[in-house]
């Protein structure tokens, strides 16, 4: 009888250890479930954003590369605000276009009817000046010195007839409004969305 007992005492633990082991198995099983969509979603979510993004900063060069053209087949006679009020229209972030001369002098800006302002000591200056490569550039949010306003720049160099450096023009992006793209997708609480340049910095 004592035999009996224990060995029916031990069947019961081992049912007992059995069912436990198949609910932690359940429970790992439905968290790597979870877990496995939670990834995809993030992954498909990254995936939208960075298309997203890059259409935007293809389409902002698109018009730069445009205006560069007409500027350089007529610099004298380059209709400057006729093509800014373009660059304008084509891109909801788009929010002011510039040009910059070859000593880092803006010469023109949207809104702006100032004297120059020296910027030769930005970085998106300072890139296409030095850069032997003809790409476009995206600065860090900055402050505009003629307006007061955080603005991410896009630019791209300019060029003289023989090739040299002859300036940049630039086009501006309010980070706000991206900033407002990414709330308007509704993330669950506490998800955040970052936006990385090559060099690390977000």
């Amino acid at each position: 009888d004592v035999c009996s007992s224990d060995l029916s005492i031990l069947i019961g633990l081992m049912i007992c250890a059995v069912c436990w082991a198949a609910v932690g198995f359940h429970l790992s099983a439905e968290r790597d479930r979870t877990l496995n969509a939670a990834i995809t979603e993030a992954t498909r979510l990254s995936q939208l954003l960075e298309a997203n993004t890059a259409g935007l900063i293809k389409g902002i060069d698109r018009t730069l590369l445009l205006m560069r053209l007409a500027y350089e087949e007529n610099p004298e006679n380059f209709n400057f605000h006729l093509w800014a009020d373009r660059a304008i229209a084509a891109g909801d972030v788009t929010t002011e276009v510039g040009l910059i001369d070859a000593k880092g002098l803006l010469q023109r800006r949207t809104d702006y009817k100032g004297p120059p302002i020296d910027l030769s000591d930005r970085e998106h200056f300072k890139f296409q000046a030095s850069s032997r490569v003809d790409q476009p550039f995206i600065s860090k949010p900055i402050v505009l010195r003629s307006s007061g306003q955080t603005q991410i720049q896009v630019s791209r160099r300019l060029r003289k007839a023989n090739g040299d450096f002859d300036g940049i023009i630039v086009a501006s992006i309010n980070p706000n409004h991206i900033v407002e793209f990414y709330k308007s997708l509704n993330l669950p609480r506490n998800d955040n969305v970052i936006l990385r340049g090559l060099d690390g910095d977000i």
